[in-house]
């Protein structure tokens, strides 16, 4: 449950969700999460804390923008737990 809070908090406000002039773009609706959102957590969490090394790879494998990246932040906020 924790790590879901801290992933949440760190991804809530991500830069890449801001246009060229780094203004916010207009909320339209704000939508409930969906109910298997938490599953794709799970499976970063399994990663993190039983096999690290092969986290970079099944981010690969699922063609996650910025892979190594994103596996960084993940090992990040997890170390933070």
């Amino acid at each position: 449950m924790a790590f879901t809070k801290l992933k949440l908090a760190e991804t809530e406000d991500d830069e890449d969700d801001y246009n060229d002039d780094d203004d916010k773009s207009e909320i339209l609706e704000i939508l409930p999460f969906p109910k298997t959102f938490l599953i794709g957590y799970i499976i970063e969490f399994y990663f993190l804390k039983n096999n690290p090394n092969a986290l970079t790879d099944y981010l690969k494998k699922l063609r996650v923008p910025g892979s190594i990246k994103y596996a960084k932040e993940l090992k990040s906020i997890y170390s933070r737990l």
